[in-house]
């Protein structure tokens, strides 16, 4: 199974991104494909005296996306 690794970096007007377009080309044999997604994001929490920590490990439920239905 093909995996697709997408990274969405912190915006000027939010913490991050909130969507990713992916271009699907128009090929009939693509209906009825099914992908499935997940994200997560990391936390670093930097205080006043170094160094910085890994905090947490956030992630969101699943989603199941069929192409053309």
């Amino acid at each position: 199974m093909p995996l697709l690794i997408e990274v969405m970096l912190p915006t000027p007007t939010g913490p991050f991104a909130t969507q990713v377009n992916i271009a699907v080309p128009n090929i009939p044999g693509l209906i009825g494909f099914t992908a499935y997604a997940q994200w997560f994001a990391t936390v670093v929490q930097c205080g006043i005296i170094p160094p910085c920590t890994f905090d947490a490990l956030p992630t969101s439920d699943a989603a199941l996306l069929v192409l053309g239905l």
